[in-house]
Formats: C-alpha cells, structure tokens, sequence
C-alpha cells in the first residue's frame, strides 16, 4: 500500500493523550496502533508513515517506544500537537479512545495476540518471541475492513444466514434490511412495515 499519510505519530500519541488522560505507555502503543488501522478502514490511506512491529508484547512503533522507553506512564507527549490533526483524523482518535480506552495496557496487548494482523506478520513465533517484523498495512486495512461490514453487505449476510436455517426472506424484507443495518430505520418501524404488508400482527 502507498504511504500517503499526513500526520506525525507524535501528533497521533499527543491527541490520544490529549482524550485520554495520562496511560501506561502500553496501553499508548496499542492506541496508536488502532488509530492507525482504523484510518486506514475509513479513509484509505495511513494516518502516519512510521512502520508498526509485531513485538512480543504486541504492536510497537519504535520510535514512539524509543522515547518513553525508561518510562511506565505518560501524561503528555512534548513531541507532537493534537491539534495538528485534521477533523477526520482526530475523530479517529476519539472513537478509537472511545472503543478501546476502558482496557488496560495488558488487555489490549492480549487483544492483539488474537487478531490476525500481529499472529500473521509473526509467522508462528511463540508469543514470548522476539520480533521486528513490520506488519503490512493492507493486512491491517482488510482484518479490520472484515469486523465492520457496510449495510448492503450486513443485509446480504442476514438473508444467507437465514437460508442456512432454512427461512425464506422475501425481496420486500430483504429491501429492508440494508437501511436498519445502515441504522437509517429502527427495527419498530421494519416490523411495522412488515405487518402492513401482510396485514397481521408480527409480535
């Protein structure tokens, strides 16, 4: 995948901090690594250039880690300014806070160790193992494309699953199923919908 980023990882570490308030500089280097895949799912390009390293502890950015190496906690990032992000990127910050934030620095580490991006780039080294092998960008990009599926594709999978079930959804349930997932309708008014054209009581 092309480097096409705009940011520091400085900025990205100092607005993380900036939302987050002080962290172990674990629970640091995994939310920077989770800026990062999530801004290549919704805009598809990197949100820094800096390469991010499948450790043993989980993904590292060196060059972060080199500066708070001697370091367990840290409150504030000298080297970059959160508001040298652009609107999109620092909302990027703010859900990734959001999502991942309640988690501790381990936590989020074993959270990691179960996704493929870090497993993958390891290439089957016990987890205790040392690495600095980088992990791809378009691997992060089409792992965490995969969790959030978009609303026609959501809809698609609804209607397979049910025909693994042995149900039938007609092609005017099936219209639908993509706005609710979108999150466009609520599903009071997909049920309501669904007893006008039939003509009875759905619950």
């Amino acid at each position: 995948m092309e480097q096409e980023s705009q940011f520091s990882v400085d900025d990205v570490a100092a607005a993380i901090l900036a939302e987050h308030g002080p962290m172990q500089t674990m629970k640091l280097q995994k939310l920077v690594y989770y800026a990062q895949a999530w801004h290549l799912v919704k805009h598809g390009r990197p949100l820094f250039d800096n390469p991010i390293e499948a450790w043993s502890r989980g993904p590292v950015v060196e060059v972060l880690y080199r500066r708070h190496r001697r370091q367990n906690v840290v409150s504030s990032w000298r080297d970059g300014s959160a508001q040298r992000l652009s609107p999109p990127a620092a909302r990027i910050v703010h859900e990734v806070v959001k999502s991942y934030g309640s988690m501790t620095g381990d936590q989020l580490s074993a959270l990691t160790h179960q996704e493929a991006p870090w497993v993958d780039t390891r290439g089957g080294l016990p987890d205790s193992a040392p690495s600095r092998a980088v992990i791809p960008l378009a691997l992060m990009r089409d792992y965490y494309s995969r969790q959030v599926l978009a609303p026609e594709e959501a809809a698609r999978q609804a209607v397979a699953n049910a025909a693994i079930e042995g149900l039938t959804v007609s092609a005017e349930t099936q219209k639908l199923l993509a706005p609710l997932a979108a999150g466009e309708v609520s599903i009071e008014a997909v049920i309501r919908d669904i007893e006008a054209r039939h003509g009875v009581s759905a619950r």
